[in-house]
């Protein structure tokens, strides 16, 4: 008899996405993937420019989040339970928007490695 395997979303970072299998690659960053669960250009350089803190970035990219945005979300949610997907962005550790895409992701039931 064979084993179910789990199904879930993880994350990763662009410089291990070769260790990601395609199907599973799914692009937060913007203009290389989805780009309505990517922070704005605005956002991002004032962010890194130190113009504001992690907690008000947190605040922006929540009220950036549009319909469609939320739209993907859900469908990541259904995901979850068929197949892995893993969020990929460019930063290496936290504080990154996928961290807030993750907590989102299990507020919305999805099944998330942590």
């Amino acid at each position: 008899m064979r084993q179910a395997v789990a199904r879930m979303i993880y994350e990763s970072y662009i410089a291990k996405i070769r260790n990601v299998p395609k199907t599973e690659r799914f692009l937060v960053n913007r203009n290389r993937g989805h780009n309505e669960l990517s922070p704005s250009e605005t956002l991002l350089r004032d962010y890194k420019s130190g113009k504001m803190s992690w907690d008000a970035f947190q605040s922006r990219f929540l009220a950036e989040l549009t319909e469609e945005s939320w739209k993907t979300l859900h469908s990541l949610v259904d995901r979850s339970f068929k197949e892995n997907v893993c969020l990929i962005c460019y930063e290496r550790d936290f504080p990154c928007h996928r961290f807030i895409l993750i907590e989102l992701l299990i507020d919305l039931g999805a099944k998330v490695a942590v």
